[in-house]
């Protein structure tokens, strides 16, 4: 069962990377074309748009996979009406967020304030249908058809992102994200779904599983982006984009460890797993990160001046900040687990509430002193408590030592790593910084290797590979 974890993860790495990596890739292409103050808009509007994904997608991706992957005996028409259910309701969520966004427009008229609110609304929308086509791959363990339609919106949103970008600005770049979203994923829907049934009792059953879970991204919403309409406030719309600049390239090792989970969940629900071996796995897992996120610290260090001629100073401190929220974040990741497959999904939804209520808090109250390296810290310590929480309530005792080492070690190499990056004041400190990022970096993942085929064995290969898309 480890074996397939780390096999399948690999794929969804590469799938999680086109998918959630690609404004890493979009950004620099288009940056000549966007000020400050356009990236900042864009931030808000991505913002914006996870809030519509999330009330239209209505939690259902998590019965999708829920009753695939525990052998439900739910049938394939049955499971099918999910997805006509929440395509239909994502239409009416859409509706109404347009009127709404008539009404009240979140940004400046110099902005485009109506034009982005409908292109973010558009994006939301796509993005809760590309939940719901890659949500059915993962409920039957096909990673390949998962990696296939997230290749596709990379494929699709550059090119047409670049070309609306240059004719229509920031409302060009969100509309291309939409149309590269939309495409792939009513394609992945409708190869994955047969005539739907509607059964009233088991889309009541469905629905009830997928509550917790709204309450839970929900506060994971405000948790990952709410403290930018705390910055575009406090301190302007331009902060927004240094902020989420430093953010978006902070989150490559937890677009790595949410890829884990990707694979993590379905599979632990098929199978039997003691707590040595969930004590052992968060260990090796968070070792690694960790190694990745030294390493892409050093990296951003040396590429980022390249790819943003302007960069902002503030930038590359922040990052380093916020980087090892990813460590910090594996705890929570391996807990989610066993609290989906016990049913308590109440207590992830308290965990990622409390952590978002101590967010918002303390982003409120340092924002005005500390500036950006305050709401950075705020952030970290949110994630901590949201982790620490879980790991507390879902985990037996003789792991709670992992969860915490895990937790702590993450916010010391936040410390350590902004006091390195912050000493960078002349070309001269450049290099022996970056060798120091890279050596410790490439020696912790070695080690973590070593860890893991100590404990685990290699992984065998799989006989049929991993899955395609059909």
């Amino acid at each position: 069962m480890i074996g397939r974890i780390f096999r399948h993860s690999t794929v969804y790495v590469v799938a999680v990377v086109f998918q959630r990596g690609l404004p890493l890739v979009l950004l620099p292409i288009v940056a000549s074309q966007l000020s400050g103050s356009s990236i900042g808009a864009i931030g808000l509007g991505v913002l914006v748009a996870g809030a519509v994904s999330l009330i239209a997608t209505l939690g259902l991706n998590v019965a999708t996979i829920r009753y695939r992957a525990d052998e439900s005996g739910v049938s394939l028409r049955s499971w099918s009406s999910l997805f006509v259910v929440q395509l239909g309701w994502s239409l009416l969520v859409g509706l109404v967020f347009l009127g709404i966004a008539t009404a009240w427009l979140p940004w400046d008229a110099s902005e485009g304030g109506r034009a982005l609110a409908h292109s973010a609304i558009a994006l939301g929308l796509a993005q809760s249908w590309l939940q719901m086509a890659t949500a059915s791959y993962r409920a039957r363990q096909k990673p390949g058809g998962y990696l296939a339609i997230t290749a596709a919106v990379f494929a699709i949103s550059i090119p047409t992102a670049v070309i609306l970008t240059q004719s229509l600005g920031t409302v060009g770049y969100l509309r291309g994200l939409a149309i590269g979203a939309a495409v792939p994923a009513i394609i992945g829907v409708a190869l994955s779904i047969s005539r739907p049934t509607f059964d009233r009792k088991f889309l009541f059953g469905a629905l009830l599983l997928s509550a917790p879970f709204m309450v839970h991204w929900a506060a994971t919403w405000g948790l990952m982006g709410f403290d930018r309409i705390l910055i575009d406030r406090y301190v302007g719309l331009e902060a927004v984009g240094v902020f989420y600049l430093a953010f978006l390239y902070a989150s490559i090792p937890l677009l790595v460890a949410e890829s884990f989970g990707t694979a993590w969940l379905p599979a632990f629900l098929n199978a039997d797993v003691d707590d040595r071996t969930l004590g052992r796995l968060t260990a090796v897992v968070s070792l690694g990160i960790a190694g990745l996120v030294v390493l892409g610290i050093g990296a951003a260090i040396m590429i980022m001046p390249l790819l943003y001629a302007d960069l902002d100073a503030a930038v590359l401190p922040l990052l380093a900040i916020l980087a090892p929220m990813a460590i910090i974040r594996v705890p929570h990741i391996v807990a989610t687990a066993p609290i989906v497959a016990a049913h308590r999904t109440t207590t992830l939804g308290f965990s990622s509430v409390g952590a978002a209520a101590v967010n918002v808090t303390a982003v409120v109250a340092v924002v005005g002193s500390f500036g950006l390296a305050g709401v950075a810290w705020s952030k970290i310590l949110a994630f901590a408590v949201a982790s620490l929480w879980l790991w507390l309530a879902a985990m037996p005792r003789a792991t709670w030592p992992v969860g915490l080492v895990t937790i702590f070690s993450g916010a010391v190499v936040s410390g350590i790593s902004v006091g390195l990056t912050s000493a960078i004041g002349q070309g001269a400190m450049v290099a022996p910084i970056v060798a120091l990022f890279t050596v410790t970096g490439l020696a912790t993942i070695a080690v973590a290797l070593r860890y893991f085929v100590v404990h685990f064995g290699v992984p065998e290969t799989e006989e049929h590979g991993v899955g395609t898309l059909q």
